[in-house]
């Protein structure tokens, strides 16, 4: 459905650097990286936001075409939900999505802004005015609008960043299951993998303009292929037992032995820091090293706990 081929954007201080990748008609990947790595430019490029430096983007099989080509930038067939939100300021909540579909009969208008009001849970605000929401209340709000017109390709940039929690997992699910039904084509671009690993299975790594690595979401949380991407992916523990350097996530530990959990690992706690649902702990091994630790139950003064005999492949 598209092939991002060999993109080039060159700014002063900044530039995307030949990317490559395609995506099929229905599937949902997302783009992960650290603020700052070139994802918002990415997706307005794909967009046809920006004359590119070299290279193209094909839309089945057709060029998007750039500002200088064109007298409204942006392709019909797809839909950008960025953090300018673009709302009717001084329409209701309701008019925002029902003037975006018009041109059906006037039944189906209530009955469509009537699902998407539902979609990103705003019911109750449905006739206030655009300019009075909150930050978050627009962003789902501008989700919406870009939902109502049913687009081909969608383009999320940071979609839940100024959503609460309350409402985040809810919408997510609504969304999802939104875009199964009408198979709507979608790339977000984030630098929270738990939301890359909840929209989509396929993941691309992004850093300073380029994309380093196309993987599964099991593959990349369980094998990551460098520093940087366990680091985004939730960081990660480094500690040496005789003479060997091992790692292990901050939930990758047992309190008892088995066969795959069997290298023993004395610790002194530092600290515990309750999150709710689980503790943040942080402690020493016998060598010095500080270890971050996930755990549903607090850490004793003095602990022993079991981790596998693993290393990533990265020297990094």
């Amino acid at each position: 459905m598209l092939e991002v081929q060999n993109l080039s954007l060159k700014y002063p201080s900044f530039s995307l650097n030949e990317i490559h990748f395609k995506v099929e008609l229905g599937e949902r990947i997302s783009i992960l990286g650290l603020s700052g790595s070139g994802k918002s430019s990415l997706l307005k490029s794909i967009y046809g936001l920006f004359d590119l430096n070299g290279g193209e983007v094909l839309f089945q099989r057709e060029r998007v075409l750039t500002p200088s080509e064109v007298l409204i930038p942006g392709h019909k067939k797809m839909k950008l939900v960025d953090q300018n939100f673009d709302l009717d300021n001084y329409h209701s909540v309701r008019e925002n999505i029902s003037n975006k579909i018009l041109h059906l009969e006037k039944q189906d208008i209530q009955e469509k802004t009537d699902e998407l009001l539902a979609v990103v849970n705003m019911e109750k605000y449905q006739d206030q005015l655009a300019h009075t929401l909150s930050g978050g209340q627009k962003q789902r709000l501008a989700l919406a609008r870009a939902l109502a017109q049913i687009p081909e390709l969608l383009l999320l940039d940071e979609p839940f960043s100024q959503i609460d929690l309350m409402n985040k997992y809810e919408i997510e699910k609504r969304l999802f299951e939104y875009l199964d039904e009408y198979q709507i084509t979608t790339i977000m671009v984030t630098h929270d993998f738990q939301d890359a690993f909840t929209l989509s299975n396929r993941i691309l790594i992004m850093e300073n303009g380029a994309i380093l690595n196309d993987l599964d979401k099991k593959e990349l949380y369980d094998n990551p292929s460098s520093h940087y991407e366990a680091m985004i992916t939730g960081g990660y523990n480094e500690i040496q037992i005789e003479n060997k350097t091992l790692n292990f996530r901050k939930n990758e530990f047992r309190t008892t032995k088995s066969e795959a959990f069997s290298i023993q690992l004395d610790l002194k706690l530092v600290d515990n820091l309750y999150l709710g649902a689980k503790y943040l702990i942080r402690a020493l091994t016998k060598n010095g090293e500080e270890v971050s630790l996930e755990s549903s139950t607090p850490l004793e003064n003095t602990e022993r706990i079991f981790i596998q005999p693993k290393k990533y492949t990265f020297a990094n």
